[in-house]
């Protein structure tokens, strides 16, 4: 496939296939050298390969060609429209395709990063396959989404899981949840995956001062976070609180407080992209 051009960044279109049939796009841009290294890069919810653009994406992939990687952006299925129906554990299947790409490809050392909720697919994938070539994960801007989701519903939590239970118990899973409920539009079986007895996405839960953070707890790999001074969700943690519990719980952890920038980084780019280039230098 031919070069193309994404906002000043030069790289090719590409796509996998995942094991279920499921078409998956991405983004992939070589640094001028000859390299065994790749930096991957993921998205929000409903984001895709391109998410950021216009913001942080560009810093990080001049980062990653000055730390000597290729840059690979990719998608999810939950990327764009399919965040309605976005089934949480299917991460596993999505990411392990990408990974199966890279190795095609040859590449030896990958970082794993993403952004926003992103964080929590990639944390949770990594902990069910622990995969050798996985040598970093990256953490842009992580949010607690369920947590925030919490602080959303309150007391309503039992109310609205029992009806995203039944829609799909009566074959209305892909149907649209009340407003009220958080998140939309959101499916009810999207609904159920994330906030229901069975979510996986339980991995970050800064303000519950009860929660154990066992998946990472588990990580024995260098984990940079980095995160913006002005990143304000009025429910979710704030940034010294998610930093000082990410430095206690991680084994390998670096972590940054862009001060001025906000959950994109926003006129705050070269501080993202000198911060990631120091860190990516030791791989």
């Amino acid at each position: 496939m031919e070069n193309i051009n994404l906002q000043g960044i030069s790289g090719k279109l590409v796509q996998v296939k995942t094991e279920n049939n499921i078409n998956l796009a991405g983004f992939l841009s070589p640094c001028p050298q000859k390299t065994n290294k790749l930096f991957i890069m993921s998205h929000g919810r409903g984001g895709s390969f391109y998410s950021g653009y216009d913001c942080f994406l560009p810093h990080l992939v001049e980062a990653a060609h000055n730390s000597g990687f290729d840059f690979l952006g990719v998608s999810d299925r939950g990327s764009g429209f399919y965040r309605l129906y976005d089934i949480f554990g299917d991460c596993v299947v999505d990411y392990d395709s990408w990974l199966k790409f890279s190795e095609k490809l040859g590449y030896e050392k990958v970082i794993l990063g993403a952004h926003s909720y992103g964080p929590i697919k990639i944390t949770y994938f990594y902990n069910q396959i622990k995969p050798n070539n996985i040598k970093g994960l990256f953490y842009l801007a992580p949010t607690d989404t369920y947590g925030i989701w919490k602080n959303f519903v309150e007391e309503n939590s039992i109310k609205f899981l029992d009806l995203a239970y039944e829609m799909v118990k009566n074959g209305d899973g892909k149907n649209i949840m009340p407003n009220e409920a958080y998140y939309n539009p959101i499916s009810a079986q999207s609904y159920l995956s994330l906030y229901g007895v069975n979510s996986k996405i339980h991995v970050f839960d800064f303000q519950n001062p009860n929660f154990d953070f066992e998946l990472l707890k588990n990580i024995n790999i260098p984990v940079l976070t980095i995160l913006g001074g002005e990143d304000n969700n009025p429910r979710d943690a704030d940034s010294e609180l998610k930093l000082s519990i990410l430095e206690k719980v991680l084994k390998q952890p670096t972590t940054k407080i862009i001060e001025g920038a906000n959950h994109v980084f926003l006129n705050k780019g070269n501080d993202l992209k000198d911060t990631l280039d120091t860190w990516l230098k030791q791989f």
